[in-house]
């Protein structure tokens, strides 16, 4: 019998097998040098400033309440986090699959799979624009009114007495700040209350 030729560069072997040819041509792999834990965590270019950590950490952990407060209203429609929010944008007047695209900062692919499930479920409704032949306008069914109605109702009866401990002028700062961040354009300074006019007592009748 006539045993074929090794290919060039391959070490001759004993084991003339299918499986011992390709264990010698296999080149062993190389083990990657992954960086120390503890270097990456102390490493200052990897860390928040103290004022910006404590920031994301408040409006992580809100985020992560109110989310877990919700879940009972999406598992019962059987909703992702997402699909919950695009339900109250498209209420809001993100109605246009290209304004959910440019206010969620995800592909395109993401939500049209996402409405497709929401139109499937009855929450959301397609409509063609007359002034536009593929223009779609997204509307929000009565069904789909109910379920951003109980998720609004979870929100304000969580959020409702924890606001009511700051004074109105710490909710004002507050909110405030918010705005700032958001906007730097966005005035530092808090509009003064409406004065309120003092009223007179009514004229006592003559007697």
């Amino acid at each position: 019998m006539i045993v074929p030729a090794d290919p060039p560069g391959v070490p001759v072997s004993d084991d003339s097998s299918p499986k011992g040819r390709a264990a010698l041509t296999k080149a062993p792999a190389s083990k990657k040098q992954l960086p120390d834990p503890e270097v990456l965590r102390t490493d200052p270019t990897l860390q928040l400033e103290p004022d910006v950590r404590a920031l994301m950490r408040a409006r992580t952990g809100l985020e992560r309440v109110l989310r877990d407060r919700n879940r009972p209203v999406q598992t019962k429609y059987k909703l992702t986090d997402r699909g919950l929010h695009i339900l109250g944008r498209v209420k809001s007047g993100d109605d246009r699959p290209g304004k959910l695209i440019d206010y969620l900062g995800i592909v395109p692919s993401a939500i049209t799979a996402e409405t497709d499930k929401l139109v499937g479920a009855g929450l959301l409704a397609r409509e063609r624009v007359a002034s536009d032949r593929r223009g779609v306008k997204l509307r929000l069914t009565e069904a789909g009114a109910k379920v951003l109605r109980e998720s609004i109702e979870v929100t304000n009866s969580f959020l409702r007495p924890r606001l009511a401990r700051l004074t109105r002028e710490q909710l004002n700062l507050f909110l405030l700040a918010f705005a700032v961040l958001a906007d730097p354009e966005a005035p530092t300074e808090i509009a003064p209350a409406p004065a309120v006019r003092a009223t007179k007592p009514p004229a006592r009748a003559a007697e």
